[in-house]
């Protein structure tokens, strides 16, 4: 049991000293109110990546996909996202899907003119994109 703490007077009222003893007070983590979220699952990051594609880093919309997640959560999912697998970030905001206009939804892309080139073919890291596959390499390995 720690000494009790001796009351003195003082012009101002009593005064308390307290006396060290080692065991950690108090600190400004201690009057926050953190909830504690849940973990992350694989067709969650899945649905992340895909997300990723759709709105970049736009997680204001991308919250929009993810009800039960709070704007900084995606922010900090993408944060870990980052540091863990640079490359398919990368990947996945490079092959941006567009999203189809709301003024048009049901209309079909107008076809390419005579004589115009044919779109470049898809680069094999495009056609293969699956962040979970990578995402389930590295949970297996924790």
């Amino acid at each position: 049991p720690a000494p009790a703490p001796e009351a003195a007077q003082d012009d101002e009222g009593p005064v308390v000293e307290v006396s060290e003893t080692g065991e950690p007070g108090a600190t400004s983590a201690s009057f926050t109110s953190r909830r504690h979220t849940e973990r992350w699952g694989i067709e969650e990051t899945r649905r992340f990546y895909h997300a990723l594609q759709r709105f970049g880093t736009d997680f204001t919309l991308m919250k929009s996909e993810f009800p039960g997640r709070s704007q900084r959560q995606l922010k900090n999912k993408y944060k870990k996202e980052h540091k863990r697998q640079p490359d398919l970030v990368s990947l996945a905001l490079k092959t941006r899907v567009d999203l189809p206009s709301q003024e048009e939804p049901d209309e079909a892309p107008a076809p390419a003119p005579a004589g115009a080139e044919a779109p470049a073919a898809r680069t094999e890291a495009e056609e293969v994109f699956d962040p979970a596959a990578d995402t389930e390499n590295d949970l297996v390995a924790l």
